[in-house]
């Protein structure tokens, strides 16, 4: 252990690849030695551990930020190392320079669980920063401690909507729209973001009004106007609000659809559309008649918003199997997509699906073995097919073949051992494939009992 030590202080003086594969050998000795947490007590404030991930959290490659970010939660766990002064360095880095340190230290807060009061306590400084990273922590904080833990802190988020940095502004208002009952208090002033100059928070704003139910309904038309912002990333913000507004939104279809023809709004619209759901029907042949658009992007945008559309998008399954073979990869990939997720309607086009498999880009590779998985037995019977994909040379690959086989029961079951091998992927792009290995096998629950002493001897 005290050549572990030793080493991990020296993290920041080797290679990228080298850094991973330390912080990785740390996570595993530390989760499992039983007495590092008496060890890291005798230690003084500032131990070698905080120190190591604090440079992990800081170093270069995105890669090894990553990893560190999500590995705190299982070493923190294991031995307390919450307790020992490693909350109040992170927060730090959420003032990094470095918008990749920022983000890696805001996953990191999230992951080590804890006591959110405390940390929300100390990052309304932060907020005024305008780092959209703590932004999206602080949010996420709300939402885990619930709406009766959340609405202690709805006035001081109210008191951040005048705040001027626009930063502050959003964060305020995407909070607010997240609190539930507490944040309704405060609709009026949030509507009144609207309005801002700035761009994100008149998207924050609306998209706040949008998640605040029948309070948030109150402002309908003013949300619905931003459908003609200037602004891209606010027209998607307004379609997205309309959404989650149902029958009461449904009636800006029209305009939304139109959305779908425009470059950065398209996938917002695709989403508010399947929001919609049956309110929506009556606009579902304007889609539908968009998937033999000329722009290749339209035809994307359409088939996604008929694959989320429910039973209303599935009656053009047979338009959307057409484009299985657009010559547009992600037109293809976005068809596949939708088919599986159209029930029977669009399992009967398995056959035509099963074809991708064989495609040349690998994003399309992984779509159709997700519509394969998806499409119950229609899907299964194609097991043999998928199962050849746990072999590719991507780990994406590998990881869409093996979660599609997880969910083909009995089909999937006998390449069990073929997904074990996974777990022993090597290298960060192999922690990927390691996760859907491990949500693979959980999938097939009983059918892969038979190979649970492998799983566990890996």
């Amino acid at each position: 252990m005290g050549k572990l030590i030793n080493s991990f202080a020296l993290f920041s003086k080797v290679r990228a690849s080298t850094r991973a594969l330390l912080l990785l050998l740390f996570v595993v000795v530390s989760a499992g030695n039983t007495a590092m947490g008496d060890l890291l007590e005798e230690l003084p404030t500032d131990p070698w551990a905080i120190n190591g991930f604090v440079a992990a959290l800081k170093d270069p490659d995105a890669a090894v930020r990553k990893r560190a970010a999500s590995e705190v939660g299982v070493v923190g766990e294991s031995m307390g190392i919450t307790g020992l002064g490693l909350t109040p360095r992170i927060m730090e880095l959420l003032k990094h320079p470095n918008e990749g340190v920022r983000h890696a230290a805001a996953e990191t807060l999230e992951n080590m669980g804890g006591n959110g009061d405390r940390w929300l306590s100390g990052i309304f400084e932060l907020l005024t920063y305008g780092y959209e990273p703590v932004h999206s922590f602080a949010a996420e904080l709300l939402r885990n401690m619930g709406e009766v833990g959340a609405a202690r802190f709805a006035a001081r988020f109210a008191v951040l909507l005048t705040h001027p940095n626009e930063g502050a502004r959003a964060a305020a208002a995407t909070a607010l729209g997240n609190m539930g009952e507490a944040g309704t208090w405060y609709v009026s002033q949030v509507a009144a973001l609207l309005n801002d100059p700035s761009a994100g928070v008149r998207g924050a704003a609306a998209q706040a009004l949008g998640n605040m139910g029948e309070a948030g309904a109150q402002y309908l038309s003013l949300v619905a106007a931003l459908l003609n912002d200037p602004q891209w990333r606010v027209r998607g913000a307004a379609a997205q609000a309309l959404g989650n507004m149902g029958k009461a939104g449904a009636q800006y279809a029209p305009q939304i659809i139109e959305l779908l023809k425009h470059p950065g709004a398209r996938d917002a619209a695709a989403a508010a559309l399947g929001n919609m759901g049956e309110a929506a029907a009556p606009y579902a042949p304007v889609v539908a008649a968009l998937l033999n658009h000329s722009d290749w992007l339209v035809r994307k945008a359409a088939g996604e918003a008929l694959g989320i559309m429910g039973d209303t998008g599935a009656q053009y399954a047979p338009q959307v199997a057409a484009l299985l073979n657009d010559p547009r990869e992600y037109v293809r990939e976005a068809a596949a997509t939708a088919l599986g997720n159209m029930g029977d309607a669009g399992a009967q086009y398995a056959p035509q699906v099963v074809a991708l498999l064989n495609d040349p880009i690998w994003d399309v590779l992984e779509a159709a073995a997700e519509a394969l998985g998806n499409m119950g037995d229609a899907g299964a019977r194609y097991a043999p097919q998928v199962a050849v994909l746990l072999n590719h040379s991507d780990w994406g690959v590998r990881g869409a073949a093996a979660q599609a086989l997880g969910k083909m029961g009995k089909a999937g079951a006998p390449y069990a051992p073929q997904i074990i091998e996974l777990l022993a992927q090597p290298g960060i792009g192999g922690v990927g494939a390691r996760d859907a290995a491990v949500a693979a096998l959980g999938n097939m629950g009983e059918a892969a009992a038979p190979y649970a002493p492998q799983v566990a001897a890996s």
